[in-house]
């Protein structure tokens, strides 16, 4: 009879014969395949516990040189990524990340990528955000191994056109890159199994184009941080998230995206543009779920005089759950806006589905104008918005203000199905009249309120369910 303890141990059944499932039943080369793919700091660990482990980092595929730079200096860290190198026995290599100054280095960096191309790297990172200078990247380097992801930081990319090594590429990060006039068609034309691109901070011609209608397996696309862009042309049918963060600039969309789950519009503002045709930009999301906006946005889009009669522009987001607007302008700074509680209440109208809101407030104060007061403060207080499938709704940088309380207000009171309530304080609360005003008006309502501080994240108060009669 098997002792309690031994009874405890796993079993692995083979060939009708039960086996205690240690380590040491295991094969060489099935353990070795399994450490091939750790971390190469999880390889070094590993040579801790047993012997059998000792040369575990030499066979490692996942070399990823990511170190802590006071621990491992420039020196230190280019002769730990040769001594990885130079003695290592697997034959195969698929992931190489480098964060380096390769300044004075770029023969000894151009012998690592090589090295690693010659054992058929596939996942390529090069961060040399620290450079002086940029990294001479040559496709050339690449054009012996099938690379499937390639991310490049603070390099000066040069492009053969014809790209062999990148013919299965399928994610293309760039950042802090300088890009020819012709370096899009040049991906396009050659990467057919491109999924995901992704510009940050990159010079390039102002007039950005997105020719990817032949691409049956594009997927996200990516700009933030572009420098003097004017207009933007995507042509990309199969999209499914899109995502800018940038200066003002003109979108033209040659084709409609069906597959569109997550948008993304923030804008940078800029008091010698202003965003135009935004009713564009608004139908060429109309099919997303998860759609991000600013100010800018909003005020395109806003309900004004036109023939001396008060309008609305008509859209409809069908499909839209959640709903992420940033006021007061963009994230990278505050500005002044022109947005309004009812250009909120008006465009949540436009979407039937919604799920989720979350807004941010910002630095921005509502401000009870000659414009409210004649025209748009009547139909604010008139109109009836329906938020039947609405259950959390979430608010960030609330001061307490009548009209941030106004537009609380009118969401929570025509949302039959909401659960959840959060405000994000700029201070502490129970300081002024109409703080205790609302703390009392949440404390009567059917949904879950929570309220806490922007600046420590302290929760301030949970003002729970009403239990029913």
């Amino acid at each position: 009879m098997a002792s309690p303890r031994e009874s405890k141990k796993a079993k692995i059944t083979r060939d009708g014969k039960t086996y205690p499932s240690t380590l040491k039943n295991f094969p060489d080369e099935l353990i070795e395949k399994i450490i091939s793919h750790f971390q190469l700091k999880e390889c070094t660990r590993a040579a801790l516990l047993s012997k059998r482990f000792i040369n575990s980092w030499k066979l490692n595929r996942n070399l990823c040189f990511v170190v802590n730079k006071q621990r491992f200096p420039r020196d230190a860290y280019a002769s730990l990524v040769d001594r990885v190198l130079d003695q290592h026995w697997g034959p195969k290599v698929e992931r190489l990340v480098l964060t380096f100054d390769p300044t004075g280095q770029e023969n000894r960096v151009k012998g690592w990528i090589q090295t690693a191309v010659a054992k058929g790297v596939e996942e390529l990172r090069l961060d040399f955000r620290g450079g002086h200078q940029p990294y001479p990247f040559s496709s050339d380097l690449i054009d012996a191994t099938p690379i499937r992801a390639l991310e490049l930081n603070n390099c000066l990319v040069g492009f053969a056109t014809e790209l062999n090594g990148l013919r299965f590429l399928k994610a293309l990060v760039l950042k802090n890159v300088r890009l020819g006039n012709k370096f899009t068609e040049t991906i396009f034309n050659s990467c057919l199994l491109l999924e995901n691109l992704e510009f940050v901070n990159c010079n390039n011609d102002p007039r950005l184009r997105i020719s990817a209608g032949y691409l049956n397996h594009f997927k996200s696309l990516k700009v933030e941080g572009f420098r003097n862009i004017l207009s933007i042309f995507i042509n990309a049918p199969t999209l499914k998230s899109l995502h800018y963060n940038g200066d003002i600039c003109k979108f033209t969309f040659s084709c409609s995206f069906p597959s569109l789950d997550v948008a993304t519009f923030d804008f940078r503002p800029n008091r010698m543009r202003q965003l135009d045709e935004v009713e564009q930009i608004i139908m060429s999301v109309s099919f997303c779920t998860d759609l991000t906006i600013c100010s800018s946005i909003l005020e395109g889009l806003s309900p004004r005089l036109k023939d001396f009669k008060y309008r609305e522009f008509q859209f409809c987001l069908m499909r839209l759950r959640k709903l992420t607007l940033f006021l007061g302008g963009s994230r990278y700074r505050r500005r002044t806006t022109f947005v309004n509680p009812c250009d909120i209440v008006v465009f949540l109208m436009k979407c039937p589905l919604i799920e989720k809101i979350h807004i941010d407030l910002g630095d921005y104060p509502f401000e009870e104008g000659l414009f409210w007061k004649l025209i748009v403060k009547d139909s604010f207080e008139h109109c009836c918005p329906s938020f039947q499938l609405l259950k959390e709704l979430r608010i960030g940088n609330f001061k307490f203000r009548e009209l941030e309380f106004r537009l609380l207000k009118i969401i929570v009171d025509n949302a039959s199905s909401l659960a959840v309530v959060i405000l994000n304080t700029c201070g502490n609360i129970m300081r002024t009249t109409e703080e205790k005003t609302l703390l009392e008006w949440m404390s009567k309502q059917n949904c879950r309120f929570e309220v806490s501080e922007n600046n420590n994240k302290r929760r301030l108060g949970i003002f729970r369910q009403k239990k029913g009669n």
